[in-house]
């Protein structure tokens, strides 16, 4: 994919400083769990202790790569405390270095930033529910072969009976606990979420705080429950692929 350089103009890095690791002529900014990515340049990259006063001395510059989901630029805007103008400027970026991207992965934007919103709550959530019996999982990112669609899935143990459902969800697929031995054995089939959750309602209680969820408590029922939503299988897991971060982009 053809990347376009984006850059914006920083007054000051201090807001974001704990995030930012020190390299050669600046400082990097990574976040494995939502796949952003940025570089600030400056005059000065010693240190973490000195880098605050230059920051707010000196000019520094952001940069990065486009095409990107909308996500990032929300999580660029708020880790360096960037106002509207930045998100302007990124999105308009974006939209057009999208518009020129050829085939590839693609995320529909809104679910992008659900996705986003709940990885970025995801420790509020197991701090809600520290219990290791609730399962507080990571969706997945996968593309559909067929038509390079990004979906988000959440891939659920068998073995939890009580779990956090999030809003950000296109597709379940359960793992039976026999698999837990066999961890290159691949689900059979992805259940859609609306399914699921038409089938589960009586055990789904609804949370909006700290973000929109259900928690669902399958208790005695649970493992014929399980059969129950294994039944709404409606595509094979061999339709689908695992999609890195840095690929995907609106769609």
């Amino acid at each position: 994919m053809a990347m376009t350089d984006f850059t914006y103009p920083l007054d000051s890095i201090a807001a974001a400083l704990p995030y930012l690791v020190p390299v050669a002529e600046g400082w990097r900014y990574e976040n494995p769990q939502t796949g952003v990515e940025a570089r600030v340049e400056g005059r000065t990259a010693t240190s973490h202790a000195g880098a605050g006063a230059d920051a707010d001395a000196h000019g520094y510059l952001l940069r990065g790569g486009l095409p990107r989901p909308s996500f990032m630029g929300v999580e660029l805007a708020a880790r360096f405390g960037l106002g509207a103008g930045f998100l302007e400027r990124w999105n308009e970026s974006n939209r057009a270095a999208t518009a020129q991207a050829g085939k590839g992965p693609r995320l529909v934007a809104e679910h992008g930033l659900a996705w986003w919103r709940y990885m970025t709550g995801k420790a509020a959530l197991r701090y809600a529910w520290p219990s290791l019996d609730v399962g507080v999982l990571e969706p997945l990112l996968l593309q559909r072969k067929a038509t390079g669609e990004v979906v988000r899935v959440l891939v659920w143990p068998e073995s939890f009976a009580h779990m956090v459902l999030s809003e950000a969800l296109d597709f379940v697929v359960l793992r039976p606990v026999q698999q837990m031995q066999a961890p290159g054995q691949r689900p059979s089939g992805l259940v859609p979420f609306a399914a699921l959750r038409e089938r589960l309602h009586e055990q789904l209680r609804r949370f909006e705080e700290p973000l929109p969820y259900w928690l669902y408590r399958g208790g005695e029922a649970h493992r014929f429950l399980m059969r129950s939503v294994r039944a709404l299988e409606a595509e094979p897991a061999r339709d689908f692929t695992a999609v890195r971060l840095h690929e995907v982009v609106d769609g």
